[in-house]
């Protein structure tokens, strides 16, 4: 029965790892969308219409892409014809340690009497834990992250978040970057091309906020991640699969070997 449960707990503990990490990279679209007609006596389309287009949204582990558009041919009411072409894109790409997210929606001709719209957002996020094991008992644990962002204008800053440690005890930590894109008619609150950059450049370990950094200690980390850390040496945590596992073949051996006893 010892056995059992000692299984079914390693079994707990893989599930545990498995959802305590997290990794996404999302790209959405919309649209693009289109209108066109015209005012009695105005230039502009008859018969009057529309188009919407059908976005896009996906969503997974590392990388997402999502790209829609559309591709009109229409004809005035002066007989001008008209070839409409509006597209938008998202892509991410996220790992754990940096994220890069771009969007964009490409220029949108609007001749009299035809409106077009289009948007794109793209996000991701990681979410890690990291374990200090050293003869130090607590401290402080600084991060150095980048964050490049290019709008209207590119936009480069270094910056540091700062976490409470204990010896043998998992920090929290983790990123999120996002940016959106707009284009046509109507209003905007967002550009018509955005990225963004998140990398995590390195990690300090010291006894506190203005002590200095510690050296000769060991991590680990749920994800399995390497991360930079100054003066720390990397120790791979048993895996999540690993120890489901260990617990399914403890498992099936305890219940082979119920099944010979009875028998």
């Amino acid at each position: 029965m010892l056995h059992l449960v000692l299984s079914l707990s390693l079994m707990l503990l893989g599930a545990r790892l498995l959802a305590a990490v997290t990794i996404e990279a999302t790209a959405d679209t919309y649209g693009p969308n289109a209108s066109w007609g015209s005012a009695p006596g105005a230039p502009g389309f008859q018969p009057p219409g529309s188009f919407s287009g059908p976005g896009c949204l996906d969503t997974h582990d590392q990388s997402a892409v999502c790209t829609s558009s559309y591709d009109l041919d229409l004809t005035d009411t002066s007989g001008v014809a008209h070839s409409l072409h509006a597209t938008a894109t998202a892509t991410t790409t996220t790992t754990y340690g940096s994220i890069r997210v771009t969007t964009s929606v490409s220029p949108i001709e609007m001749p009299s009497g035809f409106h077009g719209y289009g948007a794109a957002q793209a996000w991701g996020r990681f979410e890690d834990t990291i374990t200090i094991y050293s003869t130090t008992a607590s401290g402080v644990l600084v991060a150095r992250w980048n964050r490049e962002r290019e709008m209207d204008e590119a936009v480069q800053v270094d910056f540091t978040t700062f976490t409470s440690w204990s010896s043998g005890v998992p920090v929290f930590f983790g990123g999120f970057a996002a940016v959106a894109a707009e284009r046509g008619f109507g209003s905007f609150r967002w550009p018509p091309a955005a990225s963004a950059n998140l990398i995590l450049l390195d990690i300090t370990v010291s006894r506190q906020l203005s002590g200095s950094p510690l050296s000769n200690f060991s991590y680990s980390t749920e994800s399995g991640t390497p991360y930079t850390v100054i003066g720390g040496t990397f120790v791979p945590e048993p895996s999540s699969l690993a120890l489901v596992g260990a617990g399914l073949l403890l498992l099936y051996h305890q219940l082979r070997q119920a099944q010979l006893t009875r028998s």
